[in-house]
């Protein structure tokens, strides 16, 4: 499953999670975690798609998981104010245990923002199945996301067509078999009727 996290480093940590449709998954703060810890406690909630920053310059420890996890970095437009902060608390229903909770909420709040668009174009142009893969590939990768739909589809409809091959064959024969013992049987009658045209 695919998340979206917010970060809120320092001597304590802030961490929140949400899923692909913005609800909250949870909320946590801890100290004395090292990076590898905190990244086991990421992945206990699902893959994450998204680091969400609740500062214009996204901070190095936030960089740093990003590149150990793969996930994509997203800071705030600009520095966000205690009353934003709280005011995306309050959207939320939740009191977040301390400031570090906040942070990291409003963080991930503002990585979902950024990232429903995409998140909602392509629930409404692919299957559930094969839904997180492809939003991973067009975020993560940045890949054109009607590029990797027109290439799935593409994909598709040869597998299909792999499929549907045998299925063309008649008595244990393919087409292209059928099509041989037409000719031959054409030749046969032809030799006959020229046979009886001679003896004539």
């Amino acid at each position: 499953m695919l998340v979206i996290v917010g970060l809120d480093p320092g001597t304590t940590v802030g961490l929140a999670v949400l899923n692909l449709r913005g609800g909250l998954i949870s909320t946590e703060s801890f100290r004395n975690k090292s990076s590898e810890e905190v990244i086991q406690k990421i992945y206990s909630t699902g893959r994450p798609l998204a680091i969400g920053s609740d500062k214009q310059k996204i901070p190095k420890y936030i960089s740093d998981i990003c590149s150990k996890t793969g996930a994509k970095p997203i800071a705030a437009k600009d520095d966000l104010s205690i009353k934003e902060k709280e005011q995306i608390t309050s959207v939320y229903d939740t009191a977040s245990s301390n400031s570090h909770e906040r942070d990291a909420l409003a963080g991930a709040f503002i990585a979902y923002k950024e990232l429903r668009p995409t998140i909602e174009k392509l629930r409404a142009k692919t299957s559930e199945q094969g839904f997180e893969s492809i939003l991973y590939e067009a975020i993560v990768k940045e890949k054109s996301l009607s590029g990797i739909l027109e290439k799935r589809a593409q994909l598709d409809k040869q597998e299909q067509g792999t499929k549907d091959f045998p299925q063309r064959k008649t008595n244990g024969k393919n087409p292209l078999s059928e099509r041989i013992d037409e000719l031959k049987e054409q030749n046969r009658l032809l030799k006959k009727s020229l046979l009886k045209s001679q003896e004539e």
